[in-house]
């Protein structure tokens, strides 16, 4: 099953060389689609590293306060 599976892959490779060509990655695209496509990987990286870096930004910020609170009741 997984040979015909790859000579299928391969055998729509061969025969339709323009599909291959059209991601934005392999440089077929034009400059619009690549400035889009660079543009969203670079969001998509930072995102999750701005989401957890506000996140640690705010629990220590919390854990400030509360270790402040704390002292003013001593």
């Amino acid at each position: 099953m997984r040979s015909i599976v790859a000579t299928l892959t391969l055998l729509c490779l061969v025969i339709a060389p323009r599909v291959a060509e059209a991601c934005s990655v392999c440089g077929a695209a034009d400059d619009k689609t690549k400035n889009t496509f660079i543009f969203t990987t670079a969001f998509l990286t930072f995102l999750p590293l701005t989401i957890g870096g506000i996140a640690l930004f705010l629990f220590i910020r919390k854990a400030k306060r509360i270790d402040n609170e704390i002292d003013r009741h001593r």
